[in-house]
C-alpha cells in the first residue's frame, strides 16, 4: 500500500475525530522501515520446494497484504530472498496469532520445518 494513501487516510481520520470529539489533534508520520516484497522467483522457487516437500494439500498461498512490521525487509533491499511461514500448530482450532498469551507453539513441527529449510536451500543451491 502507498505510504501517501496511509498518511492521507489517517489525517482524515483524525480530522473526524476532532470534529466529532471537539479536541485537537496532531499526528506525525515517521516510516521506520521498508516494505517487505519478496523476490518473485525465488517466492515460486519456494512455493515449488514447499509443494514437493509437505505436498499440495498442506501449502497455503497467502494472498492478503500484511501490515505488520517485519525487519526482513531490510535484508531484501540487499539481496534477493522470500519470506515465508511454517505452521506450528496442530490444527486451526489451537492456533492463535503472535503475541497472544494463548499462543503455543507446537514444537514438533521444528525439526520438520528445519529439514524443509535445508531441503530449499539445497534445491537453491543446484
Amino acid at each position: 500500500m502507498d505510504t501517501k494513501l496511509i498518511k492521507t487516510s489517517v489525517v482524515k481520520k483524525i480530522k473526524a475525530l476532532e470534529i466529532a470529539c471537539g479536541v485537537k489533534c496532531k499526528a506525525d508520520c515517521v516510516p521506520i522501515g521498508n516494505a517487505l516484497i519478496n523476490t518473485s522467483e525465488i517466492s515460486e522457487a519456494r512455493i515449488k520446494t514447499a509443494r514437493e516437500f509437505y505436498g499440495e494439500k498442506n501449502i497455503e498461498i497467502l494472498q492478503k497484504q500484511s501490515m505488520g512490521g517485519e525487519d526482513f525487509s531490510q535484508y531484501l533491499i540487499e539481496v534477493p530472498g522470500s519470506f515465508i511461514y511454517i505452521g506450528t500448530s496442530k490444527d486451526k482450532h489451537t492456533s492463535y496469532p503472535w503475541r497472544r498469551r494463548n499462543f503455543n507453539v507446537d514444537e514438533a513441527v521444528l525439526p520438520k520445518a528445519s529439514k524443509y529449510i535445508a531441503y530449499a536451500l539445497e534445491s537453491f543451491l543446484k
